[in-house]
């Protein structure tokens, strides 16, 4: 075997060795309802890929020392990453969520035409060039809707003769899998960071647009073909503002930071005298409103309160445990926090309320890549 091309018996123990710190053989083999001379022979096949190491002896319990096993930091990596409207990011990530290597590509603006698809695809393979890396695979996350079937974004590139996994896996000869930033995001929190051990959760993420991961039984609700979590878009909105995808009516439309830039433009056109200037971003509104101006605040309690009735809504739906809700306006936690209570106490059943958890949580640019990483492990049963 080599580390490019791992047999489901060498992945169950890799499995087995990633969620227990220090494993023994005598631990694989019960794990894996084998004999003890059989997880032997496989670990040791392991260990001669260079994927793991005898970390040497460990009292373990009773009885005398065991040998122990762990997983190289460096030699389960993976190349993520991600695709934001203004924002290029790629890195490598180990089995740990752990970054080796990252490059932030500098004036990048997302375009949906072929010659901003061969850039992505140049600067990605020139990255695992210039690191001499040789990954398992590609995980990259894109805002807006994936097939995640096909690996194929339907919001951009969708007519460009070939996939940006087909032209990744053409010149890198390496699996591809393709999602979207809101499930990245929701993947990291998942497997590696707040929902860990959470079976039924929404992770919201609101920051320039308005999306959502839900889980469900331990699960992530993905779609038939990946469309699942489309929060921003779906027909509950109060407002009559055109949408990006064309529609009228969308959440996003009312709710996301760019809406909150457009409400808080729309609030001081109404003053003789605007202080601002007629170009004011949703980081800026958030700023201000930490900073105790009024105009601000009043415009980010009313979208919470509007967030809050809707999530509560999908509360009787979905029943989830817990709801976290990050992305880049959690900033604001301590304007919002409250708001979102309320709304969603006056929506939802009152049972499916009171039996889940709201949480708002840090949101850093890093979490896409390692979410993206973690859910490539998690495709290919890494982890």
């Amino acid at each position: 075997m080599n580390k490019y091309s791992i047999e489901p018996s060498h992945k169950k123990i890799l499995q087995v060795i990633s969620s227990e710190e220090d494993c023994t053989i005598p631990q694989i083999a019960k794990a894996l309802t084998i004999s003890v001379p059989t997880a032997q022979k496989l670990t040791q096949e392991i260990i001669d890929a260079g994927i793991i190491y005898n970390a040497g002896k460990v009292q373990k319990g009773e009885g005398r020392p065991a040998n122990v096993y762990r997983v190289l930091d460096y030699s389960l990596q993976v190349i993520a990453v991600e695709i934001l409207m203004k924002h290029f990011r790629i890195a490598v990530v180990d089995l740990n969520g752990n970054i080796t290597h990252y490059q932030d590509i500098p004036a990048f603006e997302l375009r949906d035409d072929e010659e901003c698809l061969n850039f992505i695809v140049r600067q990605i393979v020139d990255f695992a060039k210039c690191h001499h890396i040789r990954p398992v695979g590609i995980g990259i996350s894109i805002t807006g809707r994936v097939n995640i079937n096909v690996g194929r974004s339907q919001s951009f590139f969708s007519n460009a003769p070939k996939s940006i996994s087909d032209l990744l896996g053409e010149h890198l000869d390496l699996p591809v899998v393709l999602t979207n930033d809101t499930m990245s995001y929701g993947w990291y929190e998942k497997l590696i960071g707040h929902l860990v051990g959470v079976d039924h959760a929404f992770y919201v993420n609101w920051s320039r647009g308005l999306g959502l991961s839900m889980f469900s039984n331990g699960h992530m609700l993905q779609g038939g073909n990946g469309f699942a979590g489309e929060f921003g878009h779906m027909q509950i909105g109060k407002t009559t503002r055109p949408c990006i995808c064309g529609m009228r009516n969308c959440l996003g439309s009312e709710l996301s930071g760019h809406a909150i830039e457009r409400d808080f433009q729309d609030l001081m056109a109404t003053f003789q005298d605007n202080p601002y200037g007629d170009e004011v971003t949703y980081h800026q509104v958030v700023e201000l409103a930490l900073g105790g101006d009024v105009n601000a605040i009043e415009v980010l309690r009313h979208a919470s309160r509007r967030l809050g009735e809707e999530i509560g809504n999908l509360l009787s739906l979905m029943n989830p445990e817990v709801v976290v809700i990050s992305g880049t306006l959690y900033k604001a936690k301590e304007i919002i926090f409250d708001e979102i209570l309320k709304g969603a106490s006056e929506k939802a059943l009152p049972e499916s309320f009171k039996s889940c958890s709201f949480r708002i949580i840090p949101w850093e640019p890093e979490y896409g890549l390692k979410g993206v990483a973690m859910y490539f492990y998690r495709m290919f049963e890494f982890i």
